[in-house]
């Protein structure tokens, strides 16, 4: 069985408004921003 896994971290880029990144990782990695 393949776990789901889920990773929220927020970042602060200089010069743009705050940023929340989800990483998703399952058979196939899936980078998804937000």
């Amino acid at each position: 069985m393949n776990k789901l896994r889920i990773f929220k971290a927020d970042l602060i880029i200089k010069d743009r408004p705050p940023m929340k990144i989800y990483f998703i990782d399952l058979e196939n990695r899936q980078f998804i921003v937000y």
